[in-house]
């Protein structure tokens, strides 16, 4: 005999027993609660067994124990009470509860027969100590155990350890939005099975409403596309879905209208109702792109900007779409509305707004402003040939004369204060030459060489002027008079590079003179120092003639790249042509 079966004969022994220990009393019906209804506290041992008993058999386990349970808080040695008690809880699956129950009416003294099968059913039951069905889930939930009439063995919890008698059981495990699960186990004696679940949420069943009726809905997860739904065969735009307990976007679109998205939120099985209004996308293209947009003489800005050029690159453009919610939606379909559109300069234009068919087929309504300005004035010419030649030919000799005569004061000033030295070999040793003028000197004939190379350039500039225009002689070739420049421009190049050769090569000289009068520390005696002061300023009128040399060479150069053919003129006349919304440059002359 399996202990099931067994424990089904002593329960029903211990009904017997109990009927049979506590009488009813004549004429009572236990077919129906047919005890006075009386307080709790005021109730006998016997009338709390009798209406204990009626709720057990409609299935009113935990009421029945509550009951039981105040009712041993009047009468804790009543052995009806506790051998109630130890049936209902063995019914509804709690063997420990009944093991305390059985061995508490033990101990209240029960004789004879009834205390046999008091001790066998402890006996038998002692095993619920070290036998159980310990359940771990990722979720608080309710467990039951064989099934939900008996109550719940576990509420709202995580984890939770059931204590049982060995023999087979069915757990049921119940939350709220989640999927039921329903396990079979199988206990042995002394062993505690353990039983893993993860709860999945149930799906929600998600309803789009979009309006327009005939937009497109589409739901995408975290980055697949989960559900595509085509509201236009959904009677009342409505798109139906299921969806697994998780975040989404729903997206709804439609040729001439804004896309929207909303997210939504799938869990535990809860229906999602989800309302999407699309507002109205008219495409626009305005030039000049400046221009200010007025509906019903309301200005109003445009979205997805961006600027392009039209008319190829003649004219600039700005590519917008102008919004209209639902209420001018609307308004618009009961009435003509007006688009107006303005820029300073320009002649203003009102255009109606136009029918959704366009904006259905994608077209793009243009506007383009006529410019009401003048045409710019023209471009100033350049200054003529003979005043540039002059003003630099000025320049040029101012220049040279600066240049003049600062180098006759620095020459004066270097006389001065040579005045107390006796000759010129005394110069580098001398102790009596007067170094502020000596310094004066050295300082007025470095501003003499940076003059007179200024003036060079400015020479330079000239010849270049003077050329500049000129036609080719009718045998072709070059004239007499650009040969003559580009070989002045040689000379001076050369020149000017023989200067800077020089007076680097001096320079060096008088540096390997001054290194006698110095130590390891740089530390020089006068005539040292004095030789390292005239080579400085070799190098830096070697510089100015590199400078020079460079200059007469590129000056040379153009003068031969620039060098007209064949009687046609070498140069060109540029115009620009400026306006709002046009940008150019007309180009005239005759070339090659």
């Amino acid at each position: 005999m399996n202990i099931q079966y067994f424990r089904w004969l002593f329960q029903a022994a211990l009904g017997v027993a109990l009927l049979a220990a506590v009488p009813m009393s004549a004429g009572a019906n236990t077919s129906g609660p047919s005890v006075p209804e009386r307080g709790d506290e005021q109730m006998t041992s016997r009338e709390v067994v009798h209406r204990a008993t009626t709720l057990a058999s409609e299935g009113s386990f935990e009421q029945a124990l509550e009951l039981i349970e105040r009712g041993l808080e009047q009468a804790p040695e009543s052995q009806a009470l506790l051998q109630l008690g130890g049936i209902l809880k063995l019914r509804r699956r709690d063997f420990a509860g009944a093991l305390e129950s059985f061995e508490a009416l033990l101990a209240a003294g029960p004789r004879g027969a009834n205390r046999r099968k008091v001790r066998r059913i402890i006996r038998e039951l002692r095993h619920v100590r070290s036998t159980a069905v310990e359940i771990q889930l990722d979720v608080p939930a309710d467990v039951y155990l064989d099934d939900t009439v008996f109550g719940k063995a576990c509420s709202g919890v995580a984890a939770c350890r059931l204590p049982v008698l060995p023999d087979a059981y069915t757990v049921l495990i119940d939350k709220p939005g989640f999927e039921a699960v329903r396990a079979s186990v199988q206990v042995r004696r002394n062993r505690t099975v353990v039983l893993e679940r993860e709860l999945d949420e149930l799906p929600s069943a998600v309803v789009v409403a979009a309006k327009p009726a005939d937009a497109f809905v589409v739901i995408r997860g975290e980055s697949q596309p989960v559900s595509e739904m085509a509201a236009v065969a959904v009677e009342a735009g409505e798109g139906r879905a299921t969806l697994e307990a998780g975040s989404y976007v729903v997206r709804a679109w439609r040729p001439g209208y804004f896309a929207r998205d909303v997210e939504v939120q799938a869990r535990r099985g809860e229906p999602v109702a989800v309302s999407v209004q699309l507002d109205r996308r008219v495409a626009l293209s305005i030039s000049p792109p400046d221009a200010e947009v007025l509906l019903d003489g309301r200005p109003v800005e445009l979205e997805e900007r961006a600027i392009r050029p039209r008319d190829h690159y003649r004219r600039l453009a700005l590519d917008g779409a102008l919004r209209l919610p639902p209420e001018r939606t609307e308004r618009t379909e009961r009435t003509e509305r007006t688009l107006e559109v303005r820029a300073p300069g320009y002649v203003a234009r009102t255009v109606p707004l136009p029918p959704r068919s366009v904006d259905d087929a994608g077209g793009r309504l243009e506007i383009d402003l006529e410019a009401e300005i003048p045409p710019p004035p023209p471009v100033l010419d350049a200054p003529e040939r003979p005043i540039v030649l002059l003003s630099s030919l000025s320049l040029a000799t101012l220049g040279f004369g600066a240049a003049a005569a600062y180098g006759v004061h620095a020459q004066r000033l270097a006389e001065q204060a040579r005045d107390g030295c006796d000759d010129a070999a005394e110069q580098l040793v001398c102790e009596d030459i007067d170094r502020d003028k000596a310094e004066a000197a050295e300082n007025a004939a470095t501003r003499s060489e940076q003059l007179f190379v200024g003036g060079t350039l400015l020479a330079l500039g000239a010849l270049q002027a003077w050329n500049e225009g000129e036609p080719a002689p009718p045998g072709g070739g070059m004239s007499l008079r650009r040969k003559l420049s580009i070989t002045g421009n040689a000379l001076v190049s050369v020149g000017a590079a023989a200067v800077g050769i020089g007076y680097g090569m001096r320079s060096q000289t008088r540096l390997e003179m001054a290194q006698p009068f110095c130590d390891e520390n740089q530390q020089c005696q006068l005539p040292g120092y004095v030789l390292i002061r005239q080579a400085n300023r070799d190098v830096a009128t070697a510089r100015l003639g590199w400078i020079v040399s460079g200059a007469a060479a590129v000056n040379a150069a153009l003068l031969w790249w620039r060098t007209p053919s064949d009687g046609e003129a070498s140069s060109l006349e540029l115009v620009p042509e400026l306006s709002r919304d046009r940008v150019g440059v007309t180009l005239s002359g005759r070339f090659r």
